[in-house]
């Protein structure tokens, strides 16, 4: 029997009905349901349901957002704002979609060079955006 040795992608679950205040790391991937009252840094690629609910800033390498943000937010490669997602706060990405229905209020910096992740906590994240 072969044994094929593979990386295996994580995926952090914040499911509807789970809150939590404080700041969130995630090495992989990551979808929320859920609500977050706190610094959201994603090393992979970031999901946010309908249902979901973040308050703080955000720092992703890609997301697809169809929840509520309340914050700033980070990503250096594509940034999906959904039909029912609702955005405020400034933006600073690599590329950005918008499906008609999303409601963004704030200001987005295109294709300028993101903060970097790498070596980043939560006390300084806030500083890298202002």
């Amino acid at each position: 029997m072969a044994k094929f040795e593979q990386e295996e992608q994580m995926l952090n679950v914040i499911s509807k009905g789970t809150s939590i205040k404080g700041d969130v790391i995630s090495d992989g991937d990551m979808r929320v349901d859920g609500m977050i009252e706190g610094n959201l840094i994603v090393k992979g690629k970031l999901f946010m349901g309908q249902t979901g609910m973040i308050n703080g800033t955000i720092a992703s390498q890609d997301a697809d957002l169809a929840g509520s943000v309340v914050g700033n937010i980070n990503v250096k490669g594509l940034l999906t704002l959904l039909s029912e997602s609702k955005i405020k706060g400034d933006l600073k990405i690599g590329q950005l979609s918008i499906e008609p229905g999303a409601q963004f209020s704030g200001h987005c910096s295109m294709g300028e060079e993101p903060c970097n992740m790498q070596g980043t906590s939560s006390e300084n994240i806030s500083e890298q955006y202002n």
